[in-house]
Formats: C-alpha cells, structure tokens, sequence
C-alpha cells in the first residue's frame, strides 16, 4: 500500500452505517501489534539503544539476561535449537524459544536496533520453517509513529495525515490477530514501516501530531448489528475507479465498492509537468496478452492448484463493467 503522489481515501457508504469509535483512554492498556521484520536469516543481532529489557526464554520463562544500553544480543539458530550471546559472551544452553526481549519499565523510552533501523517496544525471535522469525511487539500508537508520515509523507496537510492515521490504525487493528505469527510486515505489501528510525525523519513531527491527536480512533462498520472494525485499505492512484473488494481479495465488503475516482488524474498532470513517465504511467497504462499467453498462464495454475479452472478452450475475451 502507499505511494509517492498522494493518498486518495475511498472507505464508501454502501447501505453500512461508519461509526467513528474510541479505545479506552490514555493510561490503559493499548493493542499490541506483530510486525515481521525478518523471517529468512540463520542468524541475527540487535542492540538495545534506550531503556532496560529483559531477555527471556518464553517456552521455560527462563530469564536470561537483563539488557541495559549498549548490550548487543546475537541469536544464531543451531540445528533446531537457539543459541544466544550477550555481548560476545555465548550462553551454553540451546533454547527451544522464543526468545522474547520486553522492557522491564514501559516508562522508559524503550528502542532497540535491528538491520540498520531503530523500533521501539519489543522482540521476538522464533524458529519458522528453518530460520529465524524476527518479530516487533508494539504498541499501536508507537507502530502508527513509524507509519504515517513514511505513508502520507511528513508535509502533507494537517488533516490528511490525521485522515491516514485513523485508516491505518483501522487496517492495521483490522488485521491483528490474523496470522499465527505475526500480524502486518514492513513494506507495501502491508503498511510502510519504519519504526522508531521514521520518527527521526525530516517533518516528522507532524506526523507523530496527527496520530496523537486522533489516539484510538477507528472506523467501524455495522454487521448484522455488530461492529466490526474495517479493513480501512488506501492508495495513492486507482486509474480513475477503484474496484469491489471481492474482484481483488475473493472477499465481498458492503464499504467498498466500485466507485469513480476522478481525482487520480492528478497524477498524470503531475507527470507531465515533471516529464516523468512513471508519474503519468501510475494513472494509466496498458498491458497486452495474447490468447496463448493467457491459456498458457491458466495451464500453469491448474497444475499447481487444488481448485483447477476448467473452463474449456477460448473463443474470444470480451471485458466490460458493470453498473
């Protein structure tokens, strides 16, 4: 999700009621979100920058260490066992994990260092299909710090970042829970994360402001009388009309709904004043396939999927839109 150009919220009324809700107030609990942060390596570091942890054995709940500034923490994965050092120091005993670093005060500022790139809260270290799991724990409002302006950008209007505020906190609440393992990733295939590093950004400020200010808002929906949180998805350029979710993602959802959207021109004006190709391309563009080329592409995905298309032999393809 995201993009360069600019954000164009399409959360439509179809016969759905939207409730603008709250969380509990500030004092209370918060939700606390799984960010993936990496799920290939056979071994990883991170360093705590602010604040005290402790490092713990989830499985046994065997404390391991207490971390302070400065500490770096190395977890390799050996056959199916983890193996930790602390500051160069190896500690003999394999551990079935997670390894699991929580702050030890929630006053603090709490931040560790992975990759290059700063999250505060917590992390987890598991083992997943032969390599490590690495997982940021953290508080919706902080995962929000990191989102919004590496979203929207930091000098959007005012309005518009507490706009992405509210639809991502919706999208990302929307999806807690989701996974077994985690619950968003770092990029686009999610939400755009970038951690306690993005609160350092130029502007960022701004962005930090608008969530504040809109600290647990969330867009709701009416189901058969319930309430249920939307999944609050945005863009940057729809091509003009943005689509029913179910010729997407298979899923049918009463709020979004096909709908004009002639604001996206903008980005092709954009990009011709620019003379960038890529900006009047992310309004309009076109891609050709033959008939050989698709039937070639349906053969390939019936011979890897359960549910085979049958559909017989093409005679011709006719594309139209409904409504």
């Amino acid at each position: 999700m995201g993009g360069y150009l600019r954000k164009i919220f399409k959360l439509i009324l179809v016969g759905v009621i939207f409730l603008l809700l709250f969380f509990p107030a500030s004092g209370k609990e918060t939700p606390e979100l799984r960010i993936c942060l990496d799920q290939n390596a056979t071994s990883v570091s991170y360093r705590i920058q602010s604040g005290h942890y402790e490092l713990r054995d989830f499985t046994t709940n065997w404390l391991i260490g207490e971390l302070k500034p400065g500490d770096v923490v190395m977890v390799n994965l050996v056959g199916s066992s983890l193996n930790v050092e602390v500051n160069s120091k190896q500690d003999n005993i394999p551990y079935s994990g997670p390894l699991i670093a929580l702050p030890s005060d929630k006053s603090d500022k709490n931040v560790f260092s992975f990759q290059n790139r700063q999250y505060r809260d917590g992390i987890t270290i598991s083992i997943d299909n032969r390599r490590l799991l690495t997982v940021n724990h953290v508080g919706i409002e902080h995962y929000l710090y990191g989102v919004v302006g590496r979203e929207m950008g930091n000098d959007a209007p005012e309005e518009a970042l507490k706009a992405q505020a509210v639809a991502s906190r919706s999208y990302a609440l929307a999806l807690q829970g989701s996974g077994l393992k985690y619950d968003l990733g770092v990029n686009t295939s999610t939400q755009v994360y970038g951690g306690y590093s993005a609160e350092m950004d130029f502007g960022a400020e701004r962005a930090i402001q608008a969530v504040d200010e809109t600290r647990g808002e969330v867009i709701y929906y009416k189901d058969n009388g319930n309430k249920k949180i939307v999944q609050a998805f945005f863009h940057s350029n729809a091509g003009g009309y943005t689509e029913d979710s179910e010729n997407v993602w298979n899923e049918s959802l009463p709020y979004l709904r096909g709908v004009p959207s002639p604001d996206d021109d903008y980005a092709e004006k954009y990009g011709e004043m620019i003379g960038q190709k890529w900006a009047s391309e992310s309004y309009r563009w076109e891609k050709t396939f033959s008939l050989a080329e698709i039937e070639e592409a349906i053969k390939k995905y019936n011979e890897g999927s359960s549910s085979p298309i049958n559909i017989g032999g093409f005679q011709e393809i006719i594309l139209h839109r409904e409504g």
